[in-house]
C-alpha cells in the first residue's frame, strides 16, 4: 500500500512496532475480501439469468411441443424438433459455463488472498481475535485462523477457493452436465430426423 508525502512521491505504507495501522489494514483487507465477494454475487446472478433465459428459451422453443405429445411415451431422441439449433444454444451454453467458472474462480481467488491477509493481521492485533471470534474455544478459534492459509496451500484451485465461490462452481457444474445431455439428445435427434 502506497501513501504520498508532501512532495507526492510515493513511499512504501509502513507498521510501526506498536502495531497502530494493524486495526485499519485489518478493516481494509476484510471489507476489501467483501467487497469482491458482493460483487462476485451480483455477476454471477446475472450470469445464471442469462443461462437461465437460453434454457428457459430452448426448452419452450426446441422440446416444449413435441413434449406434450410425447409425454405418455418413453423419451426416445426425437424429443427435440430443431436438434441444430438446440446444438448451437448447447455449445453456447457450455462455453457460457466455462466463463462463469473463470469468472468465479477470479473472484473467490481474490477473496481468499484478501481474507488471509485480513487473518494475518487479526493474528497481530491484541485481544481483537478473543472478541472477533467470542463464544469459540481455543482450538475453533486457531482453526479458524488458519484455515484460509491451508485452503489456499491446496493444489487443486477448487479447493482453495472459500466455500460460497466453491458451491457456485458446483451449480455451473451441474448446468454444464444439463446443457451436455441436450446436447447428447439434440446430437441423437439429428441423426434420427
Amino acid at each position: 500500500m502506497f501513501t504520498k508525502d508532501s512532495n507526492l512521491t510515493p513511499t512504501l505504507y509502513q507498521l510501526d512496532q506498536d502495531n497502530k495501522n494493524y486495526l485499519e489494514l485489518w478493516k481494509f483487507f476484510a471489507n476489501r475480501g467483501d467487497s469482491y465477494k458482493d460483487k462476485m454475487w451480483n455477476i454471477t446472478i446475472w450470469l445464471y439469468a442469462l443461462l437461465a433465459g437460453i434454457l428457459g428459451y430452448m426448452m419452450s422453443n426446441f422440446m416444449g411441443h413435441r413434449l406434450n405429445k410425447e409425454i405418455e411415451t418413453s423419451i426416445n431422441p426425437g424429443l427435440i424438433a430443431e436438434p441444430e439449433l438446440s446444438i448451437l444454444f448447447s455449445i453456447f451454453a457450455l462455453l457460457f459455463c466455462g466463463y462463469i467458472v473463470l469468472t468465479i474462480k477470479e473472484y473467490g481467488e481474490h477473496v481468499q488472498h484478501n481474507w488471509n491477509r485480513a487473518n494475518y493481521l487479526l493474528e497481530k492485533l491484541k485481544g481483537l481475535p478473543e472478541i472477533w471470534y467470542s463464544g469459540l474455544d481455543a482450538e475453533e478459534i486457531e482453526t479458524r485462523l488458519h484455515a484460509n492459509a491451508k485452503r489456499e496451500a491446496g493444489n487443486h484451485w477448487l479447493m482453495a477457493l472459500p466455500t460460497v465461490p466453491r458451491r457456485l462452481v458446483y451449480l455451473t457444474f451441474g448446468m454444464m452436465a444439463l446443457f451436455l445431455a441436450i446436447l447428447v439428445l439434440a446430437a441423437l435427434s439429428a441423426g434420427t430426423s
